[in-house]
């Protein structure tokens, strides 16, 4: 009877010992799926917070860090891009300077942080003017550059001369009253063999400063 029962407890005990080895494999998996899963999360993190921190590092490399607009190492690479690809498509490309009139006023009687925002008023208004493919760039202090790329100079004057007028309606509020901005431009088209947009450049800064002593608060096409 004894041996009898012995057998017949034998698969049962067999199963017993088969379900907690089972159990007891389970676990392991589950403890080594929860372990990877948690591993995966904080790769993908770690992955994230390098993308945002590689995207950080190339927005303080390429951008102004007060007005957020292209530095001059970033539009200078734009401007040869867009002039190659204009020259390839028959295009023109056309340049554009700015230079905030009387903005040593407003800092000698608001101090550098009104100018500051000041600047960063004229960077937002500049920027929603224009078309996503137009490029603005703070060429430095007070002092802009728009390329207009597949643009020729009547059309640029246009939209050089609209944001003049816009700027000139848009005051910004600084130490509790509205202070009235205006910018003098000067704009030209890229001729054929001017490669360097420091050639352009010369051409418009003279024209900035024909503006100037003009009057100011002008577009000069040059």
């Amino acid at each position: 009877v004894i041996s009898a029962v012995i057998f017949l407890s034998l698969p049962i005990l067999a199963g017993f010992f088969g379900s907690q080895q089972l159990f007891k494999v389970q676990r392991q998996q589950f403890a080594m799926f929860n372990e990877a899963r948690r591993a995966n999360s904080e790769l993908k993190k770690e992955v994230e917070r390098r993308i945002r921190l590689e995207e950080e590092l190339k927005r303080q490399a390429t951008t102004d860090p007060l007005t957020g607009l292209f530095n001059r190492r970033q539009y200078e690479m734009l401007f040869r891009r867009e002039r190659e690809r204009c020259r390839r498509q028959g295009t023109s490309i056309c340049v554009a300077m700015g230079d905030l009139d009387h903005f040593k006023k407003l800092n000698d009687q608001l101090g550098h942080h009104s100018g500051d925002i000041a600047l960063q008023h004229v960077a937002r208004l500049f920027t929603s003017q224009l078309r996503e493919g137009d490029v603005v760039g703070r060429f430095g202090g007070e002092e802009f550059i728009i390329l207009l790329p597949d643009t020729d100079i009547v059309e640029a004057a246009r939209v050089v001369e609209r944001l003049r007028k816009t700027l000139e309606t848009s005051p910004v509020p600084l130490e509790g009253q509205q202070w009235n901005l205006t910018v003098t431009f000067a704009v030209s088209a890229v001729l054929d063999g001017e490669k360097d947009i420091v050639e352009i450049l010369r051409r418009v800064d003279a024209g900035l400063y024909q503006g100037k002593r003009g009057g100011r608060n002008q577009l000069v096409v040059v």
